[in-house]
This record gives structure tokens, sequence and C-alpha cells, in this order.
């Protein structure tokens, strides 16, 4: 009965206020433009890898399953790389539906719009987890193969680790990013209903989010290097490969973006919350001690004072009905 009726409670003015804090200020609309900005510049690395029959080393395994010719190639990466933008994309309008949503005070659609991300923030889970597996198993693949190949030619030089090494990086980023989110959703949910939080801020995450956005600035670093270094004369011969160079600078600097404006919509969050609680605890402290204060003039029998005037006091002390003990009560009966 007890979790029906906190269920059922409706969104007090003070819990409300949490979710203006966080969707309101910048971090959030931020953090919003630059999914989608991502999600654009994903989808045209999708179609210069499509019509360019670029094999990209994290989908060798469904290479291998499926096939090496232009028209697989070109659904493979359509595949994954359409799920990836559709993903990026609608978490953003999401995002940008809560925020008109907080803005108006539309308490329905809020509703509406924290359950689409919720699910979305499932699916993107389930994404990650597929490409950090697809990813591994090209990285197992793709070091067998040039074993192989290393015993009918020596001179070929080729480790899959920086593979293996870059999908526990950017994995692990992406798993801790899609956990936060979701945390801070369901605490948010939980706090405007006015129910305890299900799991503390674990800033272990966000300290891997930060060196993760770090190391993104490396990679940045890298292709800017690899572009100042690309022979230019082989522009006209591969142009998908040039644009693929741009488009992962592209890809990497809105990363970096991305995640530096999800950590100032966390921040907000925390502040949001801390706030909160503390006037909370406060209020329940201030009304605790007036009850026990009233209780202990009501039922103490001590004599109250209400001031003083021209030096005297006025005080009483409360009435108490007394009744007549049995035996004095039985005597009148008789008499």
């Amino acid at each position: 009965m007890y979790g029906l009726r906190e269920k059922e409670r409706e969104c007090l003015s003070e819990d409300y206020g949490k979710l203006d804090d966080v969707f309101s200020k910048d971090g959030a609309f931020m953090f919003a433009c630059a999914l989608s900005g991502m999600g654009i510049f994903v989808f045209l690395r999708t179609l210069v890898s499509m019509f360019g029959m670029i094999r990209f080393e994290e989908f060798y395994a469904a290479y291998s399953l499926i096939g090496y010719g232009a028209m697989t190639t070109g659904l493979i990466n359509f595949f994954f790389g359409g799920i990836e933008t559709f993903l990026l994309c609608f978490i953003s309008v999401s995002i940008f539906s809560m925020i008109s949503a907080v803005k108006h005070e539309d308490r329905e659609k809020i509703g509406k719009y924290s359950k689409w991300l919720k699910r979305l923030l499932v699916a993107l889970w389930f994404l990650i987890l597929v490409m950090v597996a697809l990813s591994a198993t090209s990285a197992w693949f793709l070091d067998d193969a040039y074993r192989q190949i290393k015993k009918f030619n020596d001179s070929v030089e080729y480790s899959a680790r920086g593979l293996f090494i870059n999908t526990i990086i950017f994995g692990f980023i992406a798993f801790t990013v899609q956990d936060v989110f979701m945390n801070m959703m369901l605490n948010l949910e939980d706090t405007v209903h006015g129910r305890f939080l299900r799991k503390g801020e674990r800033f272990w995450e966000i300290a891997i989010i930060l060196v993760g956005c770090l190391f993104i600035m490396g990679e940045l670093v890298l292709s800017i290097v690899a572009i100042i270094g690309f022979d230019y004369r082989e522009i006209q011969e591969v142009p998908e490969k040039f644009a693929l160079f741009l488009i992962n600078v592209l890809i990497y600097a809105i990363t970096a973006v991305t995640l530096i404006f999800f950590i100032k919509m966390f921040v907000d969050y925390l502040i949001a919350v801390r706030m909160g609680e503390e006037e909370k605890s406060e209020y329940f402290y201030e009304d605790y001690f007036e009850e026990e204060k009233f209780e202990s003039r009501v039922f103490g029998n001590e004599p109250v004072n209400f001031g003083s005037a021209e030096g005297y006091q006025l005080t009483f002390e409360i009435p108490h009905t007394e009744y007549p003990d049995r035996t004095e009560r039985e005597s009148e009966t008789d008499g």
C-alpha cells in the first residue's frame, strides 16, 4: 500500500525544480546539439564507406561471415552506421523534447519523453554490446589471418593489437556514458515522485569519462597528423580515403565536445539533486522539532509562558479532569 501511494504521488513543485535545473541549463541543450552533430557525421561516414567500398577493421568479422563483395560491404556498413545514426539523432530529439516540455511545464509530455529516452538508452546499450563483441572478434580474426599470411610472406607487418585496445577503451567509455545517463534519468524520476534514489553517484565514472575525453583528443591529434602527412597526389585516385580522413577528424572533435557537455549536464544534475535533498532535510528537521516542542507543552504538564508585560508573567497549567476513586463513588451510591 505504501509503494502504491508513492507511485501515485504527484510531482511537487520543489521536486519539479530539479528537472528544470537540469534540462533548462546550457549543458543539456549543447549536449543534445553535439549528439545530433555526431549522428550527422556518422551518417556521412557511412555514405562514404558505402559508395567508396571501404571496409572497416571493426566489421571484419561480419565481412568474413557474409562476404567481401561491394554489395555486402555496403550493406554491412549501412546497417551498423544507420542504427548508430538513428539512435544518436533520436536521443538528441528526445532531449530537445524534454527541454521544451520542462520549459512549458507540461508534466504529461515530460513523462512521455522520459520513457522514450530510457528506451533509446536501453537500445543503445545493446548496440554498444554488439559493436564491442563484433570489434573484438574482428581483432581476433585479423590477427589470425595475418599470422597465416606471415608464414608465406615475412615482409608483411601487421598487428590487431591496436584494434583490440581501441575496442576496450572506446567500449568502456561508451558503456560508462550510457550507464551514467541512465542512472541520471532514473534518479530524476525517483526524486520527482518523492522516492529514494536507486543508486548513488559514482564519481569514478566521471573520472573515466574525463580520461576518455583526453584519449579521444589524442586520437583527434593523430588524425590531423595523418591528414597533414597524406599524399595529396592520391586524392584523384582515392578521394574516398581522403574524405574518410576528414570525417574521422570531425567525428573525434564532436565526440570530445559531446563528452564535455555531458559532464556539464551531469554537474547541473548533481547540484539540483543535492540542493533539493538538503532543503528537504532542513524542512524535515524544522517540522520535527516544532512538533516535539508542541507535544512537550501539551502532554508534559509544564507551565506555559505567554510572554511578559509590565514586569509580570502570565503562566498557567493545563487543567486535567480528576475523577474520584472507585470506593468514594460506591459509598456515595450506597448512601
